[in-house]
């Protein structure tokens, strides 16, 4: 066993094979390649409950500030812009694309694009119609949050042949496709996703909603 950086605890080991592994804990994320000979830290930041690494170059975190995304095997490490009250407890990828994350609060998130997006369902009550509201907050900078809700209605059967596929997409002003959040079937009920705007310019952007019959776009201003 090796000792790091006490006082300071390990909430979470992850190893991709029996070399390479990556550990985080209260202030830090660390990695070694030689099976725990030698650890380098890769990060600092708040607290780091939870890893999962799909392969040895992309791995995620979460903690108490939210989901980190790594594409170089832990080097260095990007926020995928989502957060909740309290943070996040565990993460949880079945490929390099779909994947779970849950925290405080009874929040569950789920991603299908590797973590861009995490997709937060809430709400127990089943709405009778499609909405769109306005993002909050707007004007933004650089995260702001989008909710709508997919009705319960006799024949609603979302099903991976695109039956029920419900998309929500964002444009620039040009109406140029910068981003698309939500591209998949889902469950009727009421659903939150961000938008990080970090590396996009200010200026207003337009998101759509599409599912089955239903269509509607709002307006909303990214400030810098």
């Amino acid at each position: 066993m090796y000792s790091l950086y006490e006082p300071n605890p390990l909430y979470s080991v992850y190893f991709i094979n029996a070399m390479t592994g990556w550990a985080g804990g209260n202030s830090y994320l660390i990695r070694t390649t030689n099976g725990g000979a030698n650890w380098l830290v890769s990060y600092y930041s708040y607290s780091y409950n939870s890893l999962m690494f799909s392969d040895a170059m992309t791995g995620w975190a979460a903690g108490s500030s939210g989901v980190l995304k790594t594409t170089n095997g832990g080097i260095n490490w990007k926020s995928e812009g989502v957060y909740t009250s309290g943070g996040f407890k565990a993460v949880f990828f079945v490929n390099s694309v779909t994947g779970y994350t849950g925290g405080y609060n009874g929040a569950l998130l789920k991603t299908t694009n590797g973590g861009s997006v995490f997709i937060r369902s809430i709400g127990a009550e089943l709405p009778q119609k499609y909405f769109l509201n306005q993002n909050y907050p707007n004007p933004f900078n650089p995260v702001t949050k989008i909710k709508f809700s997919i009705p319960s209605w006799e024949g609603w059967q979302p099903q991976a042949d695109g039956v029920g596929l419900v998309t929500l997409k964002v444009y620039d002003i040009t109406g140029r496709e910068v981003q698309t959040l939500v591209n998949e079937s889902l469950q009727h009920g009421t659903y939150e996703v961000s938008f990080d705007g970090s590396d996009h310019n200010s200026g207003v952007y337009f998101y759509k909603l599409t599912a089955e019959k239903f269509s509607e776009t709002r307006k909303m201003i990214l400030i810098k």
